[in-house]
């Protein structure tokens, strides 16, 4: 899977140093990944839950960070939307 936006995730260490760790396992496990439809997904990040229009949410770091991106299984692409706390992921959605 191509992860696209790499850069907010950067930014994301940034503000959030005890982040990097668990962002960087779910990184570079999403990278190593091909998957052909939701099940696939699933099957590595078993807590991912659709949203809508292609978009997937992920936690990280026991739910206190959340991921949004958009996954385009046909072109095994991943495009960040939205990485942030919890509170900011309730405003978020």
């Amino acid at each position: 899977m191509t992860i696209v936006s790499y850069k907010k995730i950067e930014e994301f260490f940034a503000k959030n140093p005890d982040a990097e760790v668990p962002l960087s396992i779910w990184f570079h496990t999403a990278k190593n990944s091909k998957w052909d439809n939701t099940d696939d997904l699933k099957n590595t990040f078993s807590s991912a839950k659709y949203l809508k229009n292609g978009l997937y949410t992920f936690d990280f770091k026991s739910k206190e960070y959340y991921i949004v991106a958009k996954v385009i299984f046909a072109s095994q692409k991943m495009y960040i939307r939205f990485i942030g706390t919890s509170e900011e992921f309730s405003n978020f959605k």
